[in-house]
């Protein structure tokens, strides 16, 4: 199975699971999980962005090393700058760069779609779980254990990705 299917069924999963958890546990510990879920996720989407940035590097690293001479230098720097594959389609020079170059953008686009893609999900599992969040909190009666509350979920929130 490829990453962004196990991602998606992670995420599936992890909706599901607190979903039907939120019957069984109490308000704060649901929201304490969401926030973490959710902190998790967004490391992820790090993650994800970071890695296609290096892949990115690396595909146009492989590209300038196999550009033809001739190739203006005004072009090649365009070229060599953009990382994204239907703007480097519309370099002038593009069509003649040859099959190798077209291969290794054509396979940067997948990937980077496949990426975006993954990111989506991310994003969208991050909405649904802030607004059972905020539902969850907007159900605390007592302002001092609201305050804890988001002082805790703001805690989880603000830590660095590992």
């Amino acid at each position: 199975m490829d990453i962004p299917k196990k991602i998606k069924l992670v995420g599936l999963g992890v909706v599901v699971l607190t979903t039907l958890n939120s019957c069984k546990e109490g308000g704060r510990s649901e929201i304490l999980h969401f926030a973490r879920t959710i902190k998790s996720n967004s490391c992820k989407i790090y993650e994800i962005q970071w890695g296609t940035e290096s892949h990115w590097i690396a595909t146009l690293h492989e590209v300038e090393n196999l550009l033809p001479c001739d190739i203006p230098i005004k072009e090649r720097e365009t070229l060599l700058s953009l990382k994204n594959a239907s703007m480097l389609r519309k370099v002038d020079s593009y069509d003649r760069l040859g099959d190798d170059i077209h291969g290794k953008i054509d396979a940067m686009e997948v990937y980077d779609a496949i990426m975006a893609d993954s990111i989506r999900i991310l994003n969208f599992q991050n909405q649904e779980l802030k607004m059972e969040m905020e539902k969850l909190l907007g159900d605390i009666r007592s302002k001092d254990a609201l305050e804890k509350v988001r002082t805790k979920v703001h805690s989880i929130q603000s830590r660095e990705c590992i």
